[in-house]
């Protein structure tokens, strides 16, 4: 069900960037359909997450990110990732953990690691293209500095400088220290 494999995203893209999934936050996430009884009585559902405590675990994070690389339909993971990013973005106005959250969700080193490796940064390219016009997105320079990075890894070089430039200008703005993005740059 297309209720479920959001939530199971949800869950398995936490659990790769290191923020511990719980009731609260996946119902921010996801909405509260993933209070049902029926999602946590799957028996499916059951073999993969522990839902013992307020924390709802995968049994495995080896299990789930192999199961966002290799078993799940890297088109629905994209769009459970753009619904999941869009969600955090909003709560992020009010918490700090969202905004932490929203952070590690578009670092390219993370992004990459919710698709298989095949397509894998045309992906994180259509990921970043949906998401570049949020309120937490659209003006921050560490966003532009991943776009330009996910760029570099497909050798679109000058996709790749519009997108430094659009991290400096940011940057220059809103008085950011620029050396993560200098230390890319020179990279590139």
């Amino acid at each position: 069900e297309k209720t479920y494999n959001l939530i199971l995203v949800a869950i398995m893209v936490l659990a790769i960037i290191d923020y511990p999934a719980t009731t609260d936050n996946l119902t921010d996430l996801c909405g509260e359909r993933t209070l049902t009884v029926g999602f946590r009585q799957n028996p499916t559902i059951r073999e993969l997450i522990d839902f013992d405590s307020d924390e709802v675990r995968l049994k495995s994070s080896v299990t789930g990110a192999f199961l966002l690389k290799s078993v799940a339909d890297p088109e629905s993971t994209l769009a459970s990732l753009i619904s999941i990013t869009e969600a955090a973005d909003r709560a992020a106005f009010a918490s700090h953990e969202y905004f932490a959250m929203l952070v590690s969700l578009v670092r390219f080193g993370n992004a990459q690691n919710f698709f298989p490796e095949n397509d894998r940064n045309k992906t994180v390219i259509r990921y970043y293209e949906a998401i570049k016009e949020l309120a937490h997105c659209k003006r921050n320079p560490l966003f532009w500095l991943q776009y330009a990075i996910a760029c570099l890894f497909l050798d679109e070089f000058e996709r790749a400088g519009t997108y430094f430039e659009s991290a400096y200008s940011f940057a220059a703005s809103s008085n950011f220290r620029t050396f993560q993005i200098d230390n890319h740059y020179a990279r590139y």
